[in-house]
């Protein structure tokens, strides 16, 4: 049993932090703000193409949305440089109030309305995920690191199951601005969730350095620590074909199975169940064999998934494969955030967090349209064979690290050091 806070805490169970109150406070604001995400990000398309009609209009949405996350390591030096619980608080709060404005939507003529406060989401968005991590970091013992990341992620991929069709529903029932107002509401409940809090955050270190040193200092971390610049590279390379083979989703369910185009919507659904069974088993796995194979494990399975889709075509083999996808591709999320949670020191944990995640996901979004081009030339079966290979060679490359030895953030046993490359 470990102490924490006056609660003592069972050393295992995925979901044993859920036990201390400020992990619980923190939890339930964080699921309904998920919720709300859930539910309005598919109504904004949904609502830009109503209002203009326009296809393009509609995926300029999820363009603004990402757009902030070029510069990413900007919002991770906020992260690093103020107190992030009170960060959260205004910056949910900001979101609330940046959502109403949509209320005075009713026409084409005020659809840059939305564009704008989709810019705003992504800010939030940005400066959100530099932030958590690294509080929860110093809010919950190291050991359950790993199982609050999986819950978290299980939540998450949970919601995105049942938000979109809850969100479509309130769109057509009641439109997007009340769509809008019930989003500024979990903003506020996650405000209040984080505000009520007894958690006291430790000190961050002042700065010390230039402000372009200071920039650079996440990219540094992980080109420094071999286990971590592994996992980074290893990433990216699964996203990247994950980004290819997202345009072959209708050549899958149209050339494999001969099914009508609303048929990707099952594929989806099993991809996305697959997904949070992943999230729920991933803290055992981790508990027994660490971060590095957790992540290294995620990319074998993923790359079974596309083995099983390139196969002679089969209704079961295609379900089964995309729900081994959205099995394994979580872990290489909560494998690395964990490990730069477990490893980083705490001023640095928001700009290596923003970096790496940035470096794993650049090249999912630079290869959907050189997917788009590809569908049209080369058989699905031919590229899902071609990423089985890709992603098995890094998997490969990062469980090269699995026997590392990884010692807490800032510290390093005697006689050992970070493992560099030699």
């Amino acid at each position: 049993m470990i102490g924490f806070e006056g609660v003592e805490v069972p050393a295992t169970g995925a979901w044993a932090a859920l036990r201390v109150r400020d992990i619980r406070l923190y939890v339930i604001g964080l699921a309904l703000s998920l919720f709300g995400d859930s539910i309005f990000l598919v109504v904004a398309g949904i609502w830009v193409k109503d209002l203009t009609g326009s296809d393009g209009a509609a995926g300029m949405v999820n363009f603004c949305i990402w757009a902030p996350s070029l510069v990413g390591p900007l919002f991770a030096l906020v992260a690093d440089r103020v107190p992030r619980r009170r960060l959260l608080v205004v910056v949910n709060l900001g979101a609330a109030v940046a959502l109403l404005p949509l209320v005075l939507v009713d026409g084409a003529g005020l659809v840059w309305v939305v564009f704008a406060v989709m810019a705003v989401y992504g800010v939030v968005y940005a400066l959100i995920g530099a932030a958590e991590p690294a509080l929860m970091s110093t809010l919950i013992p190291e050991e359950h690191l790993g199982g609050y990341n999986s819950a978290r992620l299980t939540l998450s991929e949970g919601f995105k199951l049942l938000g979109p069709a809850a969100g479509a529903a309130l769109f057509a029932l009641y439109g997007g601005p009340t769509v809008a107002v019930v989003d500024a509401v979990t903003f506020v409940a996650a405000a209040v969730a984080l505000s009520l809090m007894a958690f006291r955050e430790p000190p961050l270190a002042p700065a010390r350095e230039s402000r372009g040193r200071e920039l650079r200092a996440g990219i540094d971390r992980i080109v420094g620590f071999l286990p971590l610049r592994r996992l980074v590279i290893g990433s990216a390379v699964v996203f990247g074909f994950g980004g290819l083979l997202t345009s072959y989703a209708y050549a899958v369910v149209e050339q494999g199975l001969g099914r009508p185009p609303e048929f990707v919507g099952v594929v989806v659904t099993a991809q996305g169940l697959g997904s949070v069974l992943g999230g729920l088993v991933a803290p055992s796995l981790m508990r027994r064999r660490g971060e590095v194979a957790l992540v290294g494990t995620g990319m074998l399975v993923a790359a079974t998934g596309c083995l099983l889709t390139a196969s002679p075509p089969s209704l079961w083999l295609i379900l089964l494969g995309a729900a081994l996808r959205g099995f394994g591709l979580p872990w290489l999320l909560i494998g690395t955030t964990t490990l730069i949670q477990r490893t980083t020191p705490n001023e640095l944990q928001g700009r290596t967090g923003s970096a790496a995640f940035t470096a794993s996901f650049i090249p999912s979004t630079l290869a959907i349209p050189v997917g788009a081009v590809l569908v049209e030339v080369v058989h699905y079966r031919v590229l899902f064979a071609t990423a089985v290979v890709g992603m098995a060679a890094a998997a490969g490359y990062a469980l090269r690290s699995r026997r590392d030895v990884l010692p807490r953030a800032g510290e390093t046993k005697p006689g050992e050091v970070e493992p560099m490359d030699p």
